[in-house]
């Protein structure tokens, strides 16, 4: 655009955003007032001063002056540069634009400007992440069902043979007959249990759900009542309700199979670790205008589950939700991939942090109307 630099300090000024005019070698020639809230600084201060002084190139300290002179130079299509605040390394993307015209006086000897407008880029890296993540698990899926399938056919096979054989044995001698017996006694309980697992796998895949709408502290209460009877007298339960919380549009059923996966994992973490003092507790609050994955919703329920057992290592964190990985020794690796998957069903999210005497399971869930 051709306009004056005087002229531009009354748009500038109008913009929500924080946008800084500087001239070709990267000094300040005007700030807006929501720049100056962003610096915390004055005006005065910022004039002719070093955009560097200011701002840094999340790369290279020298690749934003260089982003400036050939704007300067070349007008043409906006560039974008990732930064960060000098002062407080916030990441934030600078959008550069050439403004052309007379300088009124504002920076004598340089008759063209650059337009720096900075944005919050944290949301946008948020919504990068969030697709990414659902991409990658919307492929493992895919390769979990199409693996479970394959798996499933052949294991019916064998233990249907096993089944006959196990009849033929018995018109073998006595001897034979216990030795034979044995084998395929192993045979028909590997295929039993490995058919347990497929077919927890592929009801992670269900995409299918029945909302209605439930109280989660009934839910977190009858969770609590199954696994206490599990493990009696050998866990300290707590409680910290709001029980403001309207009631939840979810699946009953999968609801109570999250909370039913991720307290088992607790207590057993405990028990396994022998704790005397073993104590798991139980948080809601309402949350207000959260994002999930790539979508704002005004209000939501953040449902923690802690514990004060041994935590989890840090080789297995990055992997978590991954099916087939546990920390447990006899664990099947698929308790939190089940609840991970039910829970995105829901359009929720599900995080784990993690460390000695603490680890927290936080499901963050959509207030939805059913």
């Amino acid at each position: 655009m051709s306009t004056s630099a005087s002229q531009a300090e009354t748009v500038l000024d109008s913009a929500s955003t924080p946008v800084l005019l500087v001239n070709a070698v990267g000094e300040i020639a005007y700030a807006n007032p929501a720049a100056l809230a962003l610096f915390r600084s004055g005006l005065k201060q910022l004039l002719g001063s070093a955009l560097l002084t200011w701002l840094l190139s999340a790369h290279d300290s020298e690749a934003l002056l260089d982003k400036v002179a050939d704007v300067a130079a070349n007008p043409g299509q906006p560039l974008k540069v990732d930064v960060q605040l000098r002062a407080s390394g916030e990441a934030l993307q600078a959008v550069l634009s050439a403004l052309e015209g007379d300088t009124d006086g504002v920076v004598e000897n340089v008759n063209k400007f650059v337009v720096i407008e900075l944005l919050n880029h944290a949301p946008v890296l948020m919504v990068q992440a969030a697709e990414h993540r659902a991409a990658q698990q919307g492929a493992q899926r895919e390769l979990l069902r199409n693996l479970a399938h394959e798996i499933r056919n052949p294991l019916g096979g064998i233990r249907g043979a096993a089944q006959l054989l196990a009849r033929v044995l018995a018109q073998s001698s006595q001897r034979e007959l216990t030795q034979l017996t044995e084998y395929t006694d192993v045979i028909v309980a590997e295929t039993s249990r490995l058919q347990a697992l497929l077919d927890r796998l592929l009801s992670a895949q269900a995409s299918a759900r029945t909302l209605s709408r439930v109280n989660v502290h009934e839910l977190l209460e009858r969770v609590r009542s199954i696994v206490s009877a599990e493990y009696p007298n050998q866990i300290v339960w707590r409680r910290d309700y709001d029980v403001s919380l309207p009631d939840l549009a979810v699946d009953e059923h999968q609801m109570v199979q999250v909370l039913l996966n991720l307290v088992r994992n607790a207590a057993q973490m405990l028990l396994e670790a022998k704790q005397t003092d073993g104590c798991i507790t139980f948080s809601t609050r309402a949350v207000r205008q959260v994002t999930l994955g790539v979508k704002r919703h005004k209000l939501a329920l953040e449902l923690l589950v802690i514990d004060n057992g041994p935590g989890i290592p840090p080789q297995v964190r990055p992997r978590l939700f991954n099916p087939l990985v546990t920390q447990r020794a006899g664990g099947t690796g698929l308790g939190l991939h089940i609840a991970h998957s039910f829970v995105v069903q829901h359009g929720g999210i599900i995080e784990a942090d993690s460390r000695l005497g603490r680890t927290v399971f936080k499901v963050v869930l959509p207030m939805l109307a059913v």
